[in-house]
Order: structure tokens, then sequence, then C-alpha cells
């Protein structure tokens, strides 16, 4: 009887999600075989309701709870309570041929990483491991598989593991194939997923969301009296649904147009303002209550400069997990205004 150990311990990291016929939400659902709704070792026998034996197996379509067959295999509970599974209550009265063994991955809308880590023990023979998206394409997990040597070939292999950015919403199905060669045999995956919620799969750049230009008006009779300036800055793209900071510093002229960085204008080193996705504008910084918002109420208006003083403006916008950045300089003088600019900066972390 030709005997090949594999454990399968998945991890995929994901906040919305159910297996099988009934969905198991939680930060951390274990995926086990052998195991109950919550985690628990299901009694010898039982019905393993998440996984399934599919066609054409001539076993099925139920997988059953089966003991440890004593002194070879992986000894059970295992870890995360993982137990066998054959499609007899009899660890000893298996059907030999090739047999497809299968537990569904409901993915929710939203989700933007789909990480996994498994490892997996069969008696007699592993044929394969696939993972399936909603509309049947393969990823092929076999060849990571390195069977364990030692004590034997029925304990628990190394961890198989992996990502997928941005999956498909929908029912994903783990797929394990076994050649069961003689009566003794059976399958044990353990482990946990996990799913990470949130992101921006829909989002591309470049995204007019992502422009973060701006239009400058300076108008005279700022807070420092006559002919100081008043700053109305707003952006070019106003929508919802976006985070902007606004940071005002003083420059050495006109030249000065290096971005102020985002990290000085958060801690409120600047004449500052932030505007968060809800479009609600709060001071940050220095001087903040003669900061206000501009009049698209996404902006930044502020009159505390002197005449006859550099400063330049950098606006950050938030779009697709990414800061892009602007910087505007200016001089004012008496009867004229110098001015230059940077380009679209994307912020490096």
């Amino acid at each position: 009887m030709k005997k090949l150990s594999l454990l399968l311990i998945v991890l995929m990291s994901f906040v919305r999600i159910g297996f099988g016929q009934v969905p198991n939400i939680s930060t951390s659902p274990n995926i086990s075989t052998g195991v109950d709704a919550s985690g628990n070792a299901l009694n010898m026998g039982a019905t393993d309701t998440y996984w399934k034996i599919t066609p054409p197996s001539s076993m099925g379509p139920n997988a059953y709870v089966i003991p440890s067959f004593s002194g070879y295999w992986e000894n059970t509970p295992a870890s995360n309570n993982a137990q066998w599974i054959g499609g007899d209550k009899n660890n000893q009265n298996q059907k030999p041929g090739l047999h497809t063994f299968e537990r569904q991955i409901n993915i929710s809308s939203g989700i933007s990483l789909f990480s996994y880590n498994f490892s997996i023990a069969v008696d007699d023979d592993l044929s394969s491991i696939e993972l399936l998206d909603p509309t049947g394409k393969v990823t092929d997990l076999t060849s990571k598989f390195v069977r364990p040597s030692n004590p034997n070939g029925y304990k628990l292999s190394k961890p198989i593991s992996g990502e997928i950015q941005c999956p498909l919403k929908g029912v994903w199905k783990l797929r394990v194939k076994v050649n069961f060669v003689d009566n003794i045999a059976g399958l044990i995956v353990s482990g946990n997923v996990s799913f990470k919620d949130g992101g921006n799969c829909g989002c591309k750049i470049p995204d007019v969301k992502c422009n973060p230009d701006f239009t400058v008006i300076l108008s005279p009779n700022g807070k420092n009296g006559p002919n100081s300036p008043l700053i109305e800055a707003n952006p070019i793209i106003v929508g919802s649904g976006t985070e902007h900071y606004w940071g005002v510093v003083y420059a050495k002229d006109v030249n000065d147009i290096s971005p102020i960085p985002i990290k000085t204008i958060i801690s409120g080193k600047t004449w500052g303002s932030m505007v968060d996705i809800n479009g609600k504008c709060s001071p940050v910084g220095i001087d903040g209550t003669n900061i206000n918002c501009g009049k698209s109420g996404y902006g930044y208006n502020y009159g505390g400069f002197p005449t006859n003083s550099c400063f330049k403006i950098t606006h950050y916008i938030k779009c697709c997990d990414k800061w892009y950045s602007k910087t505007k300089t200016f001089c004012t003088k008496a009867f004229c205004i110098e001015q230059k600019e940077t380009e679209m900066t994307e912020v490096k972390d």
C-alpha cells in the first residue's frame, strides 16, 4: 500500500467569508477537516458538513470523520482540531480509486487580498491540490507540496503558502484529489483562513480623482492688513470619497518648490488643514483658528502671510491607497506675484 502524506494548512486573509453550505464568519475561521462551524472536533463517524466528495468518485457525497490509523497516520485531533475524513465511517472500509474532496469558500465583494498557507496528509497518494475561482480557473498548488520523510509518509507536511490579490466575488473551491490504493485510506486538512477587506481593487491609475492639482486666488487684505495675501486654494477635481491635506510654509524664494512632507503637515508644523473622505475640514497645526476650508469645501483658505513674502502650498490627495502631491510657490510684492509649481508627484513610502 503506497502511502503519501501531506498536511494542508490553508491560511487566507479575509474579513467576510463563508464556507460550503453554512457561512463561517470569523476573523480567522477554521477550514480543517472534521470540525464544526465553531472549529470544534466532530465526533467519530459524524458527517463533515463542509467537506464533500464530488463526482466521479465512487463514494460520497458525504465525507465522514474517521479515526487515525494507529501507529501510522497523524494522530487526531491534530492542530486546529483537524481530523481524518473518508467516504465511509470505517477507516479500513474505504473504496479504492481516485476521489475528489472539496470545500467551498464564499468570498464577498470588497475583499482585496486572499492569502493561504496550507498543509495536508493523505493515505494513499496525493494526485493534486487545486484552488478554483468562481469562473472555474484553476490555481495548481500541487507542485508546492514537499512530502515529509520522517517519521513516515502519513504525517503533516510543510506548509504551502501564497496569496491572491483582488479575488473574484463568489464561490471558490479548495479541491484535493487523493488516490485510495486500498481500503485503508483517508484525508486530513488543517488550518485557518482570513481575508483582507477593503483596499482599492476597483481603482485604476491614472484616475481623474488622483489629480492633486489646484487653483489659487491671492486676494488682498488678509489677516496681516492691506495688501497681505488672502489664499484661496481649491482642488481641480472636487468630489467626495477622497482624503486631502493642505500645508503652507514660508519659502526661501520662488525656486523653493520641493513638496512639504505629508508627515510635516500631519504633525502640525505648517499652516495646514485636513479634509476627510466625507468632506469634513479641520485645521492642522499653526494658527488653526484662522484656517478655513476653501469655497469648494475641499480646499484651503488662509490669510496670515505678509506682503513681500514667499510661501509654498502643497496639496495631497489620497487615491488608490496612495498619496499624490502638487506644490506651488508664490512670492508676493507690492504690484506683482512670482509663481512656480511642480508636476504631480506620487508619494513613495
